[in-house]
């Protein structure tokens, strides 16, 4: 009996090869199978059908145009616009490829090279006339020229009356001029049109949050979103942002556990579970998270600020200091990460780089409670008492109440040396506080 079933798998094996040896499906075959997957919206399998079709005809113009489409739909602009620049070349018809290849360079921002290369094409089909003129009008407003922007619109609506895609651009140009009713009524109609238009959606929601102040409104909106398309990252980011803003932790976990089964390796969820980890106490899962955001994206401030965050909380100082301020280097206006650096220093025992780090707050009047008990502690650790109880009353104003801006047990006074350093350091009563104070740091 074993022998037998030796014999059996030898003898599928060989006609497996048999198989592929003989060539296996034909071009034409595996272009139609391709077809079916894309209509399915299978892309994954479609993009692996017309690779093996381009291995038997690198030359064919369809399969490179169906594989650019594919390669779009399933997220990849960078090779769809490589595979419609090819099918381009082979000729095939620009009606079919310049839609598509435009929409490709938009989203990997080539909006100067859309204007240069398709700003002149004329198709003849309505619908692909409109969903070009739809892409030049996005790259005339991505380069801060809206009136060009509208006339491409004006321009897609004379080619196809109502085309969906128009109309959200419309509305983005509406509400780039302040109207955010009228951008809101032009959602309505492209809504009316396509219910389950999933960008109609996600900038509806995102007016009624951010114009309207509505949140209850634009969570139902996210809501009817995520139910048509359950792999809304935007929706699913918009719901948990709203949800840890209103103090619902647990709500918002269970946001981020479907965002999991749609995106596990996206960086936004990614981020959230660090951010869930941090609040877990669970540093080293947050560094681990945070890790794996920095691999995909090494300039994403959000994940260096949060890595550095909990490289102080292991009390890692030296890693947190080349974190933290990788951070500011990207973005100097990160208030966390500027008084995440300062705490820092503090615990290395260098005051006078903490000053440093503060001083952009003091300079611009931005600083708060938290960045004034900071500067008094430095200036405890340099021996200059008159400056940190001033420090620290300023702090106490501020933010009234707030235990972690009370005057702490004075430090021993330091050498004469490090006094007369101190006083060469500027005052932070050069420029007083003249604004709010802004939430403190979550970390703390």
């Amino acid at each position: 009996m074993k022998h037998a079933a030796l014999f059996s798998a030898i003898a599928l094996t060989a006609a497996a090869t048999l198989t592929t040896g003989c060539g296996g499906d034909s071009e034409k075959t595996l272009l139609a199978s391709a077809k079916t997957f894309i209509d399915n919206k299978d892309n994954k399998a479609a993009v692996i059908q017309l690779k093996n079709a381009l291995q038997k005809n690198p030359k064919s113009g369809e399969a490179r145009y169906l594989l650019g489409k594919a390669l779009l739909a399933s997220g990849d602009p960078v090779g769809a616009a490589v595979e419609l620049a090819k099918a381009q070349e082979l000729n095939v018809a620009d009606d079919l490829v310049a839609p598509e290849l435009a929409r490709a360079m938009l989203m990997t921002g080539e909006a100067g090279k859309i204007l240069s290369q398709l700003g002149n094409v004329k198709l003849a089909d309505g619908k692909a006339a409109a969903d070009l003129a739809t892409s030049l009008a996005t790259a005339h407003a991505v380069q801060g020229d809206t009136d060009k922007a509208q006339r491409a619109i004006d321009e897609a609506f004379r080619a196809q009356p109502g085309f969906v895609p128009a109309l959200i651009v419309q509305s983005r140009l509406n509400a780039a001029a302040n109207d955010v009713d009228g951008a809101l009524g032009v959602l309505n109609q492209a809504l009316a049109k396509e219910p389950d238009n999933e960008r109609a959606g996600v900038f509806k929601a995102e007016l009624l949050l951010a114009g309207k102040k509505d949140v209850e409104g634009a969570m139902a909106a996210y809501r009817k979103v995520l139910a048509a398309h359950p792999g809304s990252i935007a929706s699913h980011t918009a719901v948990v942002n709203v949800l840890f803003a209103q103090g619902k932790a647990d709500e918002a976990k269970a946001q981020v556990a479907l965002m999991k089964k749609e995106a596990p390796n996206h960086p936004d969820t990614l981020y959230f579970e660090a951010q869930i980890a941090f609040n877990d106490k669970d540093f080293k899962a947050t560094r681990e998270l945070a890790d794996r955001i920095l691999k995909m994206l090494p300039d994403n401030v959000r994940a260096l600020e949060l890595a550095g965050a909990a490289e102080y909380r292991m009390k890692s100082y030296g890693q947190a200091e080349v974190l933290l301020g990788n951070a500011l280097k990207l973005n100097p206006g990160l208030r966390l990460s500027r008084q995440m650096l300062a705490q820092t220093y503090l615990r290395n025992n260098q005051p006078h780089k903490t000053i440093e780090v503060l001083e952009p707050l003091f300079e611009k009047g931005q600083a708060d409670g938290v960045s004034l008990a900071l500067a008094g502690e430095a200036y405890l650790q340099m021996g200059d008492a008159k400056r940190s109880e001033a420090a620290f009353q300023a702090a106490a104003k501020a933010a009234p109440g707030d235990p972690r801006v009370q005057t702490p047990v004075p430090w021993p006074r330091p050498p004469r040396a490090g006094r007369a350093a101190a006083r060469r350091w500027p005052s932070w009563k050069r420029s007083r506080p003249r604004t709010s104070p802004a939430p403190a740091p979550t970390w703390q």
